[in-house]
């Protein structure tokens, strides 16, 4: 399967999500944005 790349809005928050071999995946650290624009990767490693 080739690997498809879109995006969803939730809440006003662009997130990515990718697919591939039929399983999909979203960006944590796109969601971690809205709690934490400036450092998303804090709120992720926690």
């Amino acid at each position: 399967m080739k690997d498809v790349k879109s995006t969803i809005n939730a809440n006003g928050v662009e997130i990515r999500v990718a697919s591939s071999n039929e399983a999909y995946y979203i960006s944590l650290t796109d969601i971690a944005k809205k709690r934490n624009p400036e450092f998303p990767a804090d709120v992720v490693k926690n």
